[in-house]
């Protein structure tokens, strides 16, 4: 099943003006772009690849507004798709989401490390230091 070429498009074009408003850091208007997009998929939304990315979008924005459960909830659905155990930056947002929400989170610490295993230091580069060292401190590593 493919969407109209018209579509696509749109989704497409509005899933990039999300991620610039989110890069301008108007988080707001990220959201506003990427729901817009999420809505011109046909139901069900998982059956599409698009869905994916926008959830993560989505998450986010929440993420950057410092919204916990509103980006938990959007990753977490962005995870949905069995790929998203090998994606990076997904693996570590959804730690990063859990740790916020409850520092004693076991769940942080294992969407953390995977991020880690997946991807070492890199994914962590322009994050908060404290989840580095949290995932060091859990695999003593230096």
């Amino acid at each position: 099943m493919e969407l109209q070429d018209s579509v696509h498009s749109e989704i497409v074009r509005l899933g990039e003006l999300g991620d610039a408003l989110v890069d301008e850091k108007n988080y707001v208007g990220a959201l506003a772009q990427f729901l817009e997009a999420l809505r011109l998929l046909p139901s069900p939304k998982h059956d599409w690849e698009a869905a994916n990315w926008l959830y993560a979008g989505i998450g986010d924005a929440h993420f950057f507004m410092e919204e916990w459960t509103d980006a938990l909830n959007a990753f977490s659905e962005a995870a949905r798709d069995v790929e998203s155990a090998a994606n990076p930056f997904l693996q570590m947002r959804l730690g990063q989401c859990h740790y916020e929400i409850d520092k004693h989170s076991s769940k942080a610490l294992d969407y953390l490390c995977r991020a880690y295993m997946l991807d070492g230091r890199e994914v962590f580069e322009l994050e908060r230091p404290y989840y580095l060292k949290l995932v060091k401190a859990n695999l003593k590593l230096s």
